[in-house]
């Protein structure tokens, strides 16, 4: 038993398969915790993981992230995702996503075209890199959804809207916020 405990690579299954567990229970930021430990097991014993399933596991903790609002740690850990395993298609599409609610059109059209490239069969990804391309070009006027004769009152409540949506006390769970 005591040597099971040392074996970094049971340690790092084991961990995973937790964070699994806690990600299907809608347990997302101790899902995330779970997934953080298992990458540093990961990082001490390098021999105890394969790189494609260190993207893996990268992934999953970005997607964890993500359900939670923590969008800037979803980010990197796609990126990590992507380092490990270049043509992860599931990791640029997170990371797309994450530039989307972000705001970041232009690099979520970046990797809506990395998405094409990866799976050109796949015709999404043409029309989200067209609409990210579209929302990148977008004015302020269009991005708070009123037209540009918008009037002064019509701004401010479209303005506060926003602010409502965005608000921090709405994502409190979120360490980003």
């Amino acid at each position: 038993m005591l040597c099971a405990l040392r074996n970094p690579t049971l340690r790092l299954v084991s961990k995973a398969k937790a964070a699994n567990g806690l990600y299907r229970a809608g347990a997302y930021a101790a899902a995330t915790a779970a997934y953080a430990v298992a990458l540093q097991i990961a990082a001490d014993a390098p021999e105890a993981c394969a790189d494609q399933d260190l993207a893996t596991l990268h992934f999953n903790c970005a997607r964890a992230a993500l359900k939670e609002g923590r969008h800037l740690t979803a980010l990197e850990q796609a990126a990590r995702a992507l380092e490990r395993r270049a043509g992860y298609a599931n990791a640029r599409m997170l990371q797309a996503e994450c530039h989307m609610e972000l705001a970041e059109f232009s690099e979520a059209a970046a990797a809506y075209a990395a998405l094409c490239t990866i799976a050109p069969d796949n015709p999404a990804w043409a029309e989200c890199r067209l609409k990210a391309n579209d929302m990148a070009e977008a004015s302020l006027y269009d991005l708070l959804g009123v037209p540009p004769t918008a009037a002064p009152a019509e701004l401010k409540k479209a303005y506060h809207q926003q602010c409502l949506w965005w608000h921090p006390d709405k994502h409190q769970a979120s360490a980003e916020s």
